[in-house]
């Protein structure tokens, strides 16, 4: 494991890094922390209930909680649901819901919130639904985690108004194509990770997206990116690229993750002028050939390929040698060679993070 500071959280659904300043609807973003329902005190007579944490509550029913009609945000993460039943339903003026971690199915259930009009947050990751609700009445959703289920399409969210949404995570289920979502062009951030998916198709109008995430997929070329001139990351860890293309029109890019893939060589990275941190790990480069016109570049993780001699990774390293601060070399055989450590250190004068180790006066 990498352990630099500067080096993106794990990614909770796919398994690959991402960065810490986005992260799906979690159960702290749903709602504040209150104490434990079990033995915390009933609210005073004449108080109104808007935030109710149901976290980990052991629940198999709603039933057994008092759902005051004023709820807002409710987060019941963690139990044991079976079911969206009649006392959710109730609770018209909901903004954030939270359903993660439970034993839902029913689409249909899922369907009928939209007896909530305001509902603007809703995560239903990691449940057992197999078919995607229809949301055609969902007009004020901003946030939709779906994410760690059994979805095979996403076409049924052709269905759902696309003006609000702006953050849409479907991760770790078995869909095998994007047909569904074109007409969602108000989206920020989209996650596809660990899908079936094969090829990037039908974002070319989300000219609004900052973050695009489709690690651990099957994906053999980068195309269909050209609008996306607003993409400040991207992550196609995982896949099977064999060369890097279809970036030219990405030009605010300023994070970009390629590691386990098959690419050889650094060719089509031209323009990004604005790229911080480039993963290249896991591929099989025998050249760091083209990392001119990147002054911007703070992280270069190029660990485990096949670069063999230092004198010329050296060469190519002085191109950022005034913005590089962590390097990850290891499992090159070139880090094999005398003085691996003294001599990047002396090529990189600001290198604060090589591999493991963090140098001195970092």
């Amino acid at each position: 494991r990498r352990e630099s500071t500067s080096i993106p959280q794990y990614h909770y659904c796919t398994g690959l890094y991402r960065p810490s300043s986005e992260k799906p609807v979690t159960q702290d973003s749903c709602v504040p922390m209150q104490d434990e329902v079990e033995g915390q005190s009933q609210p005073d007579a004449g108080t109104v209930l808007y935030d109710l944490d149901l976290t980990n509550a052991h629940l198999h029913s709603l039933d057994e909680v008092s759902l005051p009609n004023t709820m807002r945000v409710l987060d019941a993460t963690a139990n044991r649901l079976k079911s969206i039943e009649a006392a959710l339903l109730r609770l018209d003026g909901l903004t954030k819901l939270c359903l993660r971690q439970n034993l839902l199915t029913s689409a249909e259930e899922v369907e009928a919130l939209a007896s909530a009009p305001c509902l603007e947050e809703l995560d239903l990751r990691d449940n057992q639904f197999t078919q995607v609700p229809n949301f055609r009445g969902f007009f004020s959703l901003t946030n939709l985690d779906m994410s760690y289920n059994q979805f095979v399409s996403l076409e049924a969210l052709s269905s759902l108004p696309g003006p609000r949404l702006t953050h849409l995570y479907c991760a770790a289920n078995k869909i095998a194509s994007m047909e569904g979502i074109a007409h969602l062009e108000s989206l920020r951030v989209l996650d596809l990770g660990s899908n079936r998916l094969r090829c990037i198709e039908g974002l070319e109008g989300m000219c609004l997206l900052d973050s695009l995430w489709l690690g651990r997929n099957r994906i053999t070329q980068i195309n269909g990116l050209s609008s996306l001139s607003r993409l400040i990351r991207l992550s196609l860890q995982s896949n099977r690229l064999a060369r890097i293309s279809g970036l030219s029109g990405c030009t605010a890019l300023e994070e970009l993750y390629l590691s386990h893939n098959g690419l050889t060589t650094l060719e089509g990275l031209e323009g990004l002028a604005n790229l911080r941190i480039l993963d290249v790990a896991n591929n099989r480069l025998t050249s760091l050939a083209g990392l001119q016109g990147f002054p911007q570049l703070t992280d270069l993780w190029a660990n485990d390929n096949q670069l063999a001699s230092l004198d010329e990774a050296g060469a190519e390293l002085e191109h950022v040698r005034d913005s590089l601060t962590c390097l990850y070399l290891g499992g090159n055989p070139c880090a094999k060679e005398t003085q691996y450590r003294l001599r990047l250190e002396h090529t990189l004068p600001n290198l604060e993070q090589l591999d493991d180790s963090v140098l001195r006066g970092a």
